[in-house]
């Protein structure tokens, strides 16, 4: 099962049950999940999110050690008063040919799909498994024209 989907489901499951907001200012503040007990990345026990007013913020992983693991997010409000956030992205060093990229965590990706004289646009699979709190994973970035994307781990 693809862990990292069931990660982002739960994530916008805790956004949701905050109910309907009507202003940018209702979702700024911090968000803590209920405790955790069968959260896929092992050990994780719950989950707290700030929001600031900035559109900026973080998300934190709880471990039932005391141990946290901080990731920096970007938050927007859609249209229809829903918001999103999105983790900041690693940086990432395109090969001269177009074919091959390295982020700054050192993990190397090959293109699969997708133009080569296009930039990042295509599809990206890791050239090797990768380890993650103790689980090995494959990931794949699927990077759009419009500047957005899916990044998808796979265990």
């Amino acid at each position: 099962m693809n862990k990292i989907v069931l990660i982002l489901a739960v994530t916008i499951a805790m956004i949701c049950s905050a109910g309907c907001v009507s202003t940018s200012n209702d979702i700024i503040g911090t968000w803590t999940s209920e405790n955790i007990t069968d959260f896929p990345a092992q050990n994780v026990t719950q989950i707290v999110i700030i929001f600031d007013p900035d559109r900026k913020g973080t998300e934190t992983w709880v471990y039932n050690n005391g141990g946290r693991y901080v990731s920096n997010i970007s938050w927007i409000e859609n249209d229809d008063g829903s918001y999103a956030y999105a983790y900041d992205s690693w940086q990432t060093t395109i090969s001269e040919g177009g074919t091959m990229t390295c982020d700054d965590d050192g993990r190397v990706f090959v293109r699969d799909e997708g133009d080569p004289k296009s930039g990042y646009v295509g599809i990206w699979t890791t050239i090797r498994e990768y380890e993650y709190n103790g689980i090995l994973y494959t990931i794949t970035n699927e990077i759009y024209a419009d500047n957005t994307g899916v990044s998808i781990w796979t265990d």
